[in-house]
């Protein structure tokens, strides 16, 4: 793995398709009631603070991503179902916020509503051109202050496909983001053997940020890890 930016990871221009939440999925979500869990620390903080920037009417994208090939003639069908599978393990990515007056706000939505839509983009003759698109595209996509803050694409070619992902900073980091390749893989190669990987128990780190929530709140002053942090 290496970390990199988009202006570096040796795009080879073709024909691009891309993946979002679909239209229906989006339109059920906004009707959604609230969900109790509410924003982990980190993510009030960055989205907070994003909102700040704008308001101050300056850009700053806040997107992380990844990208890598997958070897073969690609089955998109079967690359679509692998990419709304991976979805579904990841319950932070069918997860927003809105806002109510200055409080955030969480939605969720139901794993059996999420479902992608794929379009295609166009083809690209010039690398440089390719890359300068995904930026931008991803730029205002996978942004913090809009939901769905995700976009998924791929380039297939005859031999294989470069896969290009990106997602606000409020659900990856660039820990979580070296799993990907893997776990695309797997559910990709299971779609194209007919069968399905094992549903693997996966902690959701939207219940995680009801537990830091918890945990922070249950603290006082009599804590030793905050009359340690009030000493330093």
């Amino acid at each position: 793995m290496r970390m990199t930016d988009i202006q570096r990871c040796e795009v080879r221009p073709g024909r691009l398709v891309e993946w979002t939440l679909d239209p229906a999925a989006v339109r059920t979500a906004t009707g959604l009631p609230d969900d109790s869990r509410p924003p982990a620390y980190i993510q009030e903080s960055h989205i907070r603070t994003a909102r700040s920037v704008r308001e101050g009417g300056l850009f700053v994208p806040t997107w992380l991503g990844t990208a890598f090939d997958i070897p073969g003639r690609v089955d998109l069908d079967v690359l679509q179902e692998a990419l709304r599978g991976w979805m579904l393990r990841h319950e932070t990515l069918r997860s927003g916020f809105r806002w109510t007056g200055e409080e955030m706000r969480r939605f969720t939505l139901d794993a059996g509503d999420v479902s992608l839509r794929r379009q295609t983009v166009g083809e690209f003759h010039d690398a440089g051109a390719l890359v300068q698109h995904l930026q931008d595209r991803f730029d205002v996509t996978a942004d913090a202050l809009r939901w769905p803050n995700f976009l998924f694409s791929a380039v297939p070619r005859d031999h294989g496909a470069s896969v290009y992902m990106a997602f606000d900073h409020s659900n990856v980091d660039s820990c979580s983001v070296q799993r990907i390749p893997a776990e695309i893989h797997e559910l990709y190669r299971a779609g194209l053997a007919g069968s399905r990987t094992a549903r693997r128990e996966v902690s959701s780190y939207v219940d995680f940020c009801r537990t830091e929530r918890a945990s922070a709140d249950g603290l006082g002053e009599a804590d030793a890890i905050v009359a340690r942090r009030a000493r330093s």
